[in-house]
């Protein structure tokens, strides 16, 4: 009886799952919808126009820039497990499949690195474990670079998003600059966290040795691939918004916090809705009425940015 009734079950599982992020994403998109409605009024009668053509290609020229960093920075946590790869060919195997981040679940683009990864002689295990280990700089540096920003403009987050009351900010802060030091003081004690998602996938673990000034090089290329990434979104904004005056320590601390928030947030595909939604209430102090929008046109400039990275990619010789 038991196992004629596990099928069902399994199903049912699956159903309430699925039924609870559906429940998850209308919750995000009402609240996105609460935002555009209470500030339409300013956005509907804004003079939306582009202000310079120049800067907004520029922007685009940057964030292209930015995901060559993030590439070159994985080129070389693969190097701590015995296989060297060209920054190119990096470029190549980590956008080729980026697109697949929009299916729902986030396992679908490590499918496609695996996959890709391996014309290249990488196997699964390595792809796998380089890749959570990647999230892992890339999470951390986002995270402290938005501390680093609110220390320095505190209305982007005391205000606007802290959870703890007065005084989250510095918390934060502090706790992001603890996990910095982790990952550049014990680089190769981070494996063990790979190692243990392997482990629950009944895939062999793997070593890994890399020494702390190799750490501090991935790190600080996450750090400039950040630092790039929200130089062109400030130039993106301030290539639309008339009387631009948001500082670009700002825009870069919203764009890098908001961005791995919604990517970190496993029921929206590509962080669709969440992202939206943190960046607009991180933005309100800077845009108001305007906040909301700005949101949304990011996305859609964004989502440019990672098609044009993905045509580059299939030009790129294996």
């Amino acid at each position: 009886m038991d196992l004629a009734d596990s099928p069902k079950t399994s199903t049912s599982k699956r159903i309430l799952i699925f039924s609870f992020k559906v429940l998850l994403i209308t919750v995000v998109f009402y609240f996105i919808y609460l935002q555009l409605r209470n500030n339409w009024d300013d956005i509907r009668t804004y003079d939306w126009h582009i202000n310079s053509i120049g800067l907004l290609l520029l922007s685009i020229l940057l964030a292209l820039s930015s995901q060559y960093v993030f590439s070159a920075a994985w080129s070389y946590i693969l190097r701590g497990f015995g296989h060297e790869i060209t920054h190119m060919v990096a470029f190549r195997i980590s956008y080729l499949s980026s697109l697949s981040r929009y299916v729902p679940g986030k396992v679908w683009q490590l499918f496609s690195i695996i996959y890709i990864a391996r014309q290249h002689g990488l196997s699964a295990e390595k792809t796998t474990a380089s890749f959570i280990i990647s999230q892992l700089f890339m999470t951390v540096t986002a995270f402290l670079i938005l501390a680093i920003s609110a220390q320095i403009d505190p209305a982007i987050i005391i205000d606007q998003i802290a959870l703890l009351g007065k005084g989250s900010a510095y918390l934060f802060t502090a706790g992001m600059v603890v996990m910095s030091l982790i990952v550049l003081v014990w680089p190769n004690q981070i494996l063990a966290v790979a190692n243990f998602f392997l482990k629950r996938f009944s895939r062999p673990q793997l070593s890994f040795s890399i020494d702390k000034q190799v750490a501090l090089v991935i790190f600080l290329g996450y750090c400039v691939g950040w630092i790039l990434y929200g130089l062109a979104f400030w130039m993106f904004m301030k290539s639309i918004v008339d009387d631009f005056d948001m500082s670009l320590v700002s825009a870069t601390g919203i764009f890098a916090g908001s961005c791995q928030i919604g990517y970190l947030v496993l029921f929206a595909p590509g962080g669709i809705g969440p992202r939206e939604l943190v960046m607009s209430q991180m933005l309100m102090p800077f845009l108001p009425g305007l906040a909301p929008m700005m949101a949304i046109l990011s996305r859609l400039w964004m989502t440019l940015v990672e098609m044009m990275t993905t045509g580059i990619s299939l030009l790129i010789k294996k």
